[in-house]
């Protein structure tokens, strides 16, 4: 089994409360070690190497 399933199984046993908690506290780790940025005028945290958001979604045209 891969890290990834691993890690998918693991976060499968946790409340959402606590996946919400460990997601907000991770991303804030990447955002402070600049592997992600998440500026007051952006709306979605997005990948500091080539610009896509984290989850996924397309970029709406008055956000930089």
């Amino acid at each position: 089994m891969s890290r990834t399933e691993r890690l998918k199984n693991w976060i499968r046993t946790l409340d959402s409360e606590k996946q919400i908690h460990l997601l907000a506290e991770c991303i804030e780790e990447l955002i402070d070690a600049e592997t992600v940025n998440f500026y007051e005028d952006t709306k979605v945290p997005y990948w500091d190497g080539n610009g896509e958001r984290l989850d996924g979604s397309e970029w709406e045209e008055d956000e930089d």
